[in-house]
């Protein structure tokens, strides 16, 4: 997962994961809405951040 994460808010995450480095890096944001805790969207919560989702991810949850 670390060497090669393939889901794009991993990799966003692990970007964002505090450096010892002094050097500035540039801040990447997702440029989606953040689902709502109190009613989030049927299937994958997270389906409208992802562009690598499929159409089942709208409808299905997977763990």
């Amino acid at each position: 997962m670390f060497a090669s994460p393939n889901h794009p808010y991993t990799r966003a995450l692990l970007l964002e994961v505090p450096r010892l480095e002094p050097k500035k890096r540039k801040f990447t944001s997702l440029n989606s809405e953040i689902p709502s805790p109190l009613k989030p969207p049927p299937g994958y919560s997270f389906h409208a951040r992802c562009q690598h989702a499929f159409p089942c991810c709208k409808t299905e949850r997977r763990l």
